[in-house]
């Protein structure tokens, strides 16, 4: 299948016929309006919507985090790692892991919204802003050692696919592994 978010409800394409989902026809689904979508290895799709997450996975739907903040909560980011553990990130600066089906509240990171977090392959959750880049420590958070070479004019970060983050800004694109900068390539025009 092919699946779209739309303001108006997820969209399926299965070749042949566009199906709309709601939460007329699929009470599941706590909104109409989808605001981000991860497909999980397990072949789960996860659901990011106007007022929180629901999850599809052989036609079985599920509504998660509904005995915490997560009820609500706009998700702006997923990621996962090769183990298949999930992260979360909120556009109010929110982090959860979830497993299997629960939604686990992490302290808030000290971050002033706009951060954007990933996990890394060892499950390591990594959260970077313009004022912050670091990585949850058991039920703290730690400033990196590359902080200052990523704040200021931090724009993303994203899981590497052979391990590791991209960490991208307004110049440059930066490859961390190991807590360290294994590449760094100029880009031919900044990104504002």
């Amino acid at each position: 299948y092919l699946w779209f978010g739309t303001i108006r409800g997820l969209v399926r394409f299965d070749g042949v016929k566009f199906t709309t989902f709601t939460p007329r026809n699929t009470p599941e689904l706590p909104a109409d309006g989808i605001v981000s979508l991860h497909l999980h290895k397990s072949g789960r799709l996860w659901i990011g919507t106007e007022k929180g997450l629901a999850s599809v996975h052989d036609g079985r739907w599920r509504r998660h985090g509904l005995n915490t903040t997560w009820t609500n909560r706009l998700v702006r980011t997923f990621s996962e790692n090769a183990d298949g553990a999930l992260c979360a990130t909120s556009f109010d600066g929110s982090v959860c892991r979830i497993q299997g089906e629960e939604v686990i509240e992490l302290p808030r990171p000290p971050v002033n919204r706009g951060q954007l977090g990933y996990m890394d392959p060892a499950g390591t959750i990594w959260v970077g802003s313009k004022d912050y880049f670091g990585y949850q420590d058991g039920p703290r958070w730690v400033a990196s050692d590359l902080a200052a070479k990523f704040t200021n004019t931090f724009r993303a970060i994203a899981t590497a696919r052979d391990g590791g983050l991209w960490v991208l800004k307004q110049a440059r694109l930066f490859k961390v592994a190991g807590g360290r900068v294994a590449q760094s390539v100029p880009l031919r025009r900044p990104i504002n």
